[in-house]
């Protein structure tokens, strides 16, 4: 790279510093925002930002720091916690499928009908070819199983499998509900295990017909052999609960004579024993609710059910209409249904949110206008949790003078930030168990091969547009704000390459601020962290991948990570967890009526660079967040009916007047907007976003409306 180049990356850097510290200056607020802002202290204004962290960066005016902000970031790891753990045994999926297909053979298998070992072989080899594996081609099954795959990757309509007879209570499987989502969609390999698995969740074997009770005992042999299945499927219960019907890999009986089946069986599903599934889905405790919410005259469940259910008093006054069935089953609480998982602990964090405010907090928390505010984070915050189990789930003011300027507020719930702290601690204390807050090596290698086809659909523009700056000359002038308007532009690629390139940003070159590899010994050289390549120098970046798919740099990868140059998903816990701690410290100082120090000034003052550190915006990143925070996903489907998507909005701008020391004073944060709709397919979180920008976008909820602005729905983020 010239130095003329290196020259204007960091004018770009500064330039947009101050960019972004101008326009986040909040706009004017309407004569009737600031009316309804008088008069309810608090407003959810139309301003949206792609990413939570970014009204806390540059604020200029003291902030609210909110719950949302922190739950966000909680969620955000949670996931790529479990997505890097669901990475690994992706790669492992179809090689664990193949070990227990080899144990089902007609010649080995004493005592069995034939067409019993059939329907085992063609219910586990789908599930095997849609990993990955070629098993079964050439076979005289193989044109079934071919058919099946077929139809799982469409997911696509109803339909009843020639091999299954239809009766006891089956009619047809619905395919729909083999559509990746949520983090399931980045790669691949996460599409197929996650179609493999789905597909061992929703094909029922029938208890009642023989074929299908011998088939299960002839599977629940081979996987408790084989032994991975179960592994996995007792890790999923202990993050998500209990399995919602009997599943082969978690009732070791199916390895004793098949007249304890039905035994067996019964302890699973609520005394459920007509069918049984290889692989569970979670019996998540809201998805039970729901279930007992719709009765035949209220086919699809309220979101306001799980408000109320957790404890808000709002939802239960909103849901006083509804018959005794749905308000019984509402009475129930989550410590009840789920006490001993990571979700049910989650639940119990967000019932925090919903309690009665403390003594001594600002009177504004005690009217409904906050009760909305509140209700609507414990949903978004429900709905991202759901989007995370996806697979496991079965869906007149006046402030302090300018020279006496005052870094903000935070929302004063310390016993929820007590609460999530635990919680976080509990989480990477898991996560960590499972060897999944460290990337290995072959996952780091599987990524950039995932990468290469990605790149390399974007590589003719890139290296249009990139072609100029990269061969700009040394006396080529001082660059202009047109000219870093251009290159910012020319730099851009899609959302979905960028998001998969984080995991392998740090040890490729071609990307620019990262140091490359030394050419001779192919381990990363900290002398040479100046002499960074290109922007986006594709071929480099292409020749990289590959070097790194191929196991080349697993050496340099380990040495990163030891020198502490890639941030792993513990560090980035760790730090998640002291912010909690100090947002609680701070919470209950403030409630106490006590001035912030300038350690806790500081730390507000940042809180918008650390959040967006934590979120995997290193270095500077964060000026320019390349990816939308909305997330969706199913909760509540029909067979054959429409599905109940629950999903977030882009974070919205929030004004709150904070009453201190005998003042008011106006500070702005932002919250998660949470929506529901109900769809005739599910969707991914591209196509979730894509209904956020048509000209009729997700509503807001009803209950929501009186806190949000009178003057119109919510505006695009700034580019």
């Amino acid at each position: 790279m010239t130095s003329a180049m290196r020259s204007l990356l960091l004018s770009l850097i500064a330039l947009s510093a101050t960019a972004v510290a101008l326009s986040a200056k909040p706009d004017d607020l309407t004569p009737e925002q600031q009316k309804q802002l008088d008069q309810d202290k608090i407003i959810v204004t139309d301003n949206t930002w792609r990413q939570i962290f970014t009204p806390y960066i540059f604020a200029g005016q003291p902030v609210f720091i909110t719950s949302d902000s922190v739950l966000h970031a909680y969620h955000l790891l949670l996931e790529e916690s479990v997505a890097q753990m669901e990475s690994q045994q992706a790669l492992r999926m179809a090689g664990v499928l193949d070990a227990v297909l080899a144990q089902i053979n007609p010649d080995t298998v004493d005592g069995v009908p034939p067409e019993a070992v059939e329907r085992a072989q063609l219910l586990l080899g789908t599930a095997a070819r849609l990993a990955g594996s070629h098993w079964g081609e050439g076979t005289a099954l193989d044109a079934a199983i071919a058919a099946e795959v077929k139809r799982v990757e469409a997911a696509e309509g109803l339909h009843l499998p020639a091999w299954m007879k239809p009766g006891h209570g089956l009619v047809a499987l619905d395919y729909r509900v083999f559509k990746p989502s949520g983090f399931y969609t980045r790669s691949a390999s996460l599409q197929g295990y996650f179609r493999a698995l789905r597909w061992l969740q929703t094909v029922p074997l029938r208890l009642q017909d023989p074929a299908e009770l011998e088939g299960a005992r002839v599977l629940g042999d081979a996987v408790w052999e084989e032994g991975s299945l179960p592994v996995l499927a007792s890790l999923w219960t202990s993050l998500s609960g209990a399995a919602t019907t009997p599943a082969l890999c978690l009732l070791e009986e199916f390895r004793r004579p098949s007249e304890n089946v039905v035994k067996a069986a019964s302890r699973g599903a609520d005394g459920e024993v007509d069918k049984l599934f290889v692989f569970p889905s979670a019996a998540l405790p809201d998805a039970k609710l729901m279930e007992r919410t719709t009765p035949p005259r209220r086919p699809y469940p309220d979101p306001l059910d799980v408000g109320a259910w957790l404890g808000s008093a709002l939802a239960l006054r909103l849901l006083k209409t509804e018959d005794d069935t749905v308000l019984k089953a509402i009475a129930a609480k989550p410590e009840q249904e789920n006490p001993a998982s990571l979700y049910g602990d989650y639940l119990g964090c967000l019932t925090r949110l919903l309690e009665a405010p403390e003594p001594d907090a600002p009177p504004f928390m005690s009217t409904t206008g906050w009760e909305r505010k509140s209700l609507n984070t414990a949903l978004a915050g429900w709905a991202l949790m759901r989007h995370t189990w996806a697979l496991q789930a079965k869906d007149d003011s006046f402030g302090f003078p300018a020279d006496e300027p005052y870094a903000g507020f935070v929302e004063p719930v310390p016993a929820f930030f007590h609460a999530l702290g635990q919680l976080i601690l509990q989480t990477a204390d898991r996560f960590d168990e499972l060897d999944a807050l460290t990337p290995s090596p072959q996952l780091f290698a599987a990524d950039a091969a995932a990468l290469i086809p990605m790149v390399e659909r974007e590589a003719d523009g890139l290296r249009h547009r990139m072609q100029p700056w990269l061969s700009r000359s040394l006396d080529a002038g001082e660059t202009t704000e047109a000219e870093i308007a251009q290159l910012e532009k020319d730099c851009s690629v899609s959302e979905e390459l960028s998001t998969a390139l984080r995991p392998v940003a740090p040890i490729v070159e071609g990307l620019w601020p990262y140091p490359p590899l030394d050419a001779v010994t192919g381990e990363f050289d900290g002398d040479k962290w100046d002499d960074v390549t290109g922007v986006f120098d594709v071929d480099k970046l292409l020749s990289s991948l590959r070097e790194i798919a191929s196991g080349k740099h697993e050496a340099a990868f380990l040495d990163l990570t030891r020198k502490g140059f890639i941030t792993t998903l513990r560090k980035r816990w760790v730090e998640l967890l002291s912010i909690t701690m100090k947002l609680e410290s701070r919470a209950h100082r403030q409630l106490r009526g006590i001035e912030p120090d300038g350690t806790e000034e500081d730390f507000m003052v940042n809180y918008g660079e650390t959040l967006g550190s934590i979120l995997f915006y290193d270095g500077t990143s964060y000026h320019k967040p390349r990816d939308d925070a909305p997330l969706a996903t199913s909760v509540f489907n029909h067979t054959g009916g429409q599905f109940v998507i629950a999903g977030t909005g882009r974070p919205r701008e929030i004004r709150v007047l904070y009453p201190w020391k005998g003042k008011e004073i106006l500070c702005r944060g932002a919250i998660i907007p949470f929506h529901s709709e109900l769809s005739d397919t599910h969707l991914t979180d591209k196509e979730w976003r894509a209904r956020l920008d048509t000209a009729k976008p997700p509503s807001s909820p009803d209950w929501l409306r009186p806190i949000l602005s009178p003057d119109a729905p919510a505006k695009p983020p700034k580019k």
